[in-house]
């Protein structure tokens, strides 16, 4: 359920834990589309940290998130696995 081609990592888990940032992993992305990697509700909103976020939410309560987009091409309401979300990279 990796929704990028390319896996380099700037931070990992314990460090966003480290340095109080809750649990997540920033990878590089420049510039790529976002797809949906299930159906589900999205939602978006923009955050100190982070820029603008995605959450995608699934009714059984999965809920996977995406911050320092530059912008979105969907902002709300259903979306099916493999729909574009927004596009990566700020």
């Amino acid at each position: 359920m990796f929704p990028l081609q390319t896996k380099k990592l700037i931070l990992d888990a314990k460090g966003h834990i480290k340095y109080g940032r809750g649990i997540a992993a920033d990878y590089v992305a420049n510039q790529n589309i976002l797809y949906a990697p299930f159906d589900g509700i999205i939602e978006t909103y923009f955050g100190v940290q982070g820029g603008k976020w995605l959450a995608l939410n699934r009714p059984n309560g999965d809920r996977i998130e995406h911050a320092h987009l530059d912008h979105y091409l969907k902002t709300s309401g259903d979306v099916k696995m493999g729909e574009p979300l927004a596009v990566t990279g700020n």
